[in-house]
């Protein structure tokens, strides 16, 4: 039997999801905890082998625990479960090497073939660390999330990215709806604005200076997606 550790700080959650027909996979739940902190308490002094996590939570939450468990625990297997799709957490969740991402309320579908994946990873002595995603769609949304973060700075198509990843534009464009709810354009633009708000802490760099190192050849475009997107321009975020 495999021992999975709920971690969610709502008790009907982690009741809920204990009552789940965990046996099916082979798979126990040695216990639920509230938060991150409490999670990593019990794996310190407890045999793990999935971690299933919210990502909202306090003290620690699911994004930090599952980093944590990437780096002192890799061969733990992390899933994370989330009330709804966002952008970021899904991006921080791929970093970390989270084995798949499931929103809330469960769809009974996803959640068994997560787990059948789980399971054949395990079995397999295949660990967290190999970088392994719960399917096909993870996968491409991986390689697509990882060519962008290498390449955000340069003119990227959809054309371009997906010959990259070996398939077709079409199927990228409609993975990435389905995964992330949002398009290739948007996608970019809220990683290069990420990117850019972290150079607008380092006052040596002129806001012309970020755009162009962020991919944008006009000034006055990055301004007004920086805008778009967080409210503020460039100079108003920086002096926030």
């Amino acid at each position: 039997m495999f021992n999975l550790l709920i971690v969610d700080d709502i008790e009907n959650s982690r009741i809920g999801l204990s009552n789940l027909n965990w046996e099916q996979f082979n798979i126990k739940v040695c216990a639920h905890v509230c938060d991150g902190k409490a999670a990593l308490d019990y794996i310190k002094n407890n045999q793990v082998h999935i971690v299933l996590s919210d990502v909202k939570m306090p003290k620690m939450d699911g994004i930090e625990l599952s980093e944590k468990i990437h780096i002192l625990f890799p061969d733990i297997i992390t899933v994370i479960l989330s009330g709804y799709n966002d952008f970021n957490s899904v991006k921080a969740c791929f970093k970390n090497h989270v084995f798949d991402y499931l929103l809330k309320p469960i769809n009974h579908e996803e959640w068994e073939m997560t787990f059948k994946n789980v399971v054949e990873v395990l079995n397999n002595g295949t660990p967290n660390g190999a970088q392994k995603i719960g399917n096909s769609k993870k996968q491409i949304t991986t390689a697509a999330i990882e060519y962008i973060n290498k390449h955000f700075s340069e003119p990227l198509t959809l054309t371009l990215i997906a010959e990259n990843i070996h398939i077709s534009p079409n199927y990228l464009s409609k993975i990435l709806k389905e995964e992330l709810s949002i398009g290739l354009p948007d996608l970019l633009n809220k990683t290069r604005v990420e990117e850019a708000k972290k150079l607008l802490q380092n006052p040596s760099y002129r806001v012309n200076e970020i755009a162009n190192m962020v991919g944008y050849s006009s000034q006055q475009y990055f301004t007004n997606i920086f805008k778009k997107l967080t409210g503020y321009t460039p100079y108003d975020y920086r002096n926030k």
